[in-house]
């Protein structure tokens, strides 16, 4: 197949420098706009794209059409297939490599066409929540890659039929999951299918949910539900049930911490803060591990968070505001996550105190210390974001001995 390539070096988007060029005659459906590095690169609902110079950025025009969204994130992952990656697809079309985001998706329309931008982690992982190619032991060169893209694009658009195939590739379905719209409501229940007009079909009590825009958050598989007598955590049948209620209701606001924290490391454009909250992602998901398995042993604060915390504010005082105080909607997740680890802490204290099991009392307790050190290094987060210029004399993380 033969591909009309435009490529540049440094441009602050490929979907700005495509939508220019169709504009003016100069790109037409089936040519892809490439650049080295993007400076403002952007993903789903205006967040920022972490675009470091090594990476894949190529805008694909393409005729606009129904399921299209799917078809692109198929598109990626068919093509990471013939270098023997193999990846799967988050909904609606993140693609995702154990876990881990190694590609992003983004639509937009230009006239009667569609634009269909790609960024691909090849060389590096802009921050900790990610992945890239090279980390999974994957050379392919990024002319290749485009090619291949290109190749399967037009492939399945030709074809017709994607449905299936995209649902077989589809990792969100048979998950919990947390959908977050754009009006700030949200639910969690169980991804069952994807509708005909790609929507995805979410089961709560309430009954089953068309979701056809918002961000998809992973929580469990189905059927990974706490099992306290793992490990050789010995209790009674009879209280069984009770006990698994509780490290149930645990592991919840844990999953909830980290997807906010995994949410506000995608949409900050400082990859120190990213590492931050990255590193916070991790550890709420430790705990939930620890909960499932009641462990306390298992359960240790991330003590690094304070030098990774250090490092990020100390260079951005000495260059000025940061750059996580111009990042729209961070200042809320993070005012959100304190609100989290508040309610998280009180739980564990609570039932910690109310229980008469020395293990969950034992595993509570350090958890509830944990999430107090937690909420107040958010709380400072939230104070340099608020006061950038008095944040060091103000909230000195050595000072804290609670964490």
């Amino acid at each position: 197949m033969s591909i009309t390539v435009h490529r540049l070096q440094r441009v602050p988007s490929t979907q700005d420098a495509a939508r220019r060029l169709v504009d003016s005659g100069e790109a037409a459906v089936g040519d892809v706009v490439v650049a080295d590095e993007q400076t403002e690169g952007r993903g789903r609902f205006g967040r920022s794209w972490l675009s470091p110079a090594g990476g894949l950025y190529a805008t694909f025009v393409l005729e606009t059409g129904p399921l299209l969204s799917p078809l692109a994130g198929l598109g990626v992952v068919r093509a990471l297939t013939r270098y023997g990656v193999e990846a799967e697809l988050k909904w609606p079309n993140d693609v995702l490599i154990d876990g881990a985001k190694i590609a992003g998706i983004l639509i937009e329309t230009v006239r009667d066409l569609a634009l269909v931008g790609i960024g691909l982690n090849v060389e590096e992982a802009p921050h900790p929540a990610a992945t890239c190619l090279r980390s999974v032991g994957c050379g392919a060169r990024r002319g290749e890659l485009i090619v291949a893209i290109g190749e399967e694009l037009a492939f399945l658009e030709s074809e017709g039929a994607i449905l299936d195939a995209y649902k077989a590739q589809l990792g969100t379905l048979g998950r919990t999951v947390r959908m977050s719209m754009e009006d700030g409501s949200a639910i969690e229940g169980l991804a069952v299918d994807v509708d005909r007009a790609g929507r995805l079909l979410v089961e709560t009590s309430r009954g089953v949910h068309p979701i056809a825009s918002g961000t998809c958050r992973h929580l469990r598989p189905a059927g990974d539900s706490p099992d306290p007598t793992r490990s050789g955590y010995a209790v009674d049948d009879d209280r069984k049930g009770e006990i698994v209620g509780l490290i149930d209701e645990a592991i919840a606001l844990e999953e909830r911490a980290e997807t906010n924290y995994r949410s506000a490391a995608e949409m900050t454009s400082d990859p120190s803060a990213a590492k931050i909250l990255g590193m916070l992602a991790d550890e709420e998901a430790r705990h939930a591990d620890a909960l499932r398995t009641m462990n306390a042993g298992s359960v240790q604060a991330e003590v690094s968070l304070i030098d990774a915390a250090r490092d990020w504010v100390g260079g951005s005082i000495e260059g000025g505001v940061g750059a996580i105080s111009s990042d729209a909607g961070l200042l809320d997740v993070l005012r959100r996550a304190t609100d989290i680890e508040r309610t998280t802490e009180t739980f564990y204290r609570e039932q910690g105190a109310a229980s008469d099991d020395a293990q969950i009392r034992a595993l509570f307790e350090r958890l509830a210390s944990i999430e107090k050190g937690h909420f107040q290094f958010v709380s400072s987060l939230v104070e340099y974001y608020e006061r950038p210029e008095e944040w060091v004399e103000s909230a000195e993380f050595g000072l804290r001995a609670d964490y």
